[in-house]
């Protein structure tokens, strides 16, 4: 067996410790929401007016957490805009709100959230509700069935017929 200097023992073991940092940093919030009744979430909308999500129960919410400088948000956004437009054709019973963060003052997040194309309601985000969702990536996408539970946390981008199906998962009774 080869015997290490003190130097080489040192260098192993930083590079134990930096490994196993960042595996922690990986699996750090990964826990399974599935089941668990979303926290509360009322926040303003660009204007002052405050939603809050507790008042949609009895139908499915997806709340999309994005910012605007995000490039996988901004890819998705189409998507979601999509998906919107057909609810909003359908009469469907489905809420839809973008939760914006990081991206400049309320007037400013708007603007930009509607050039990129967003045409459903738009919420100003907090670090309260980043600390309580336990937020770190954008984007994240939350699936809220009509009782109130987390369906559904997708961390990263979402696509339109992923997003049809996640919502129709969330109507069926568990």
């Amino acid at each position: 067996m080869k015997k290490f200097s003190g130097r080489e023992a040192i260098l192993w073991a930083l590079i134990l410790v930096a490994a196993g940092g960042f595996l922690y940093v990986s699996f750090k919030g990964k826990e399974d929401w599935t089941g668990r009744v979303a926290p509360p979430l009322a926040l303003p909308t660009p204007s002052g007016e405050v939603v809050d999500i507790s008042q949609d129960v009895g139908n499915v919410v997806v709340v999309n957490i994005y910012a605007t400088w995000c490039g996988p948000c901004k890819e998705e956004i189409q998507e979601f805009s999509r998906f919107w437009t057909e609810v909003q054709a359908s009469g469907d019973k489905v809420k839809l709100y973008g939760v914006v963060f990081e991206s400049g003052a309320p007037e400013q997040a708007e603007a930009t959230s509607r050039r990129l194309g967003i045409n459903y309601p738009i919420l100003m985000g907090s670090d309260p509700v980043a600390n309580r969702y336990k937020l770190d990536v954008y984007p994240t996408t939350l699936i809220i069935d009509p009782d109130g539970h987390i369906a559904r946390r997708v961390e990263g981008g979402v696509d339109h017929d992923a997003l049809v199906r996640m919502v129709e998962a969330a109507r069926q009774p568990h």
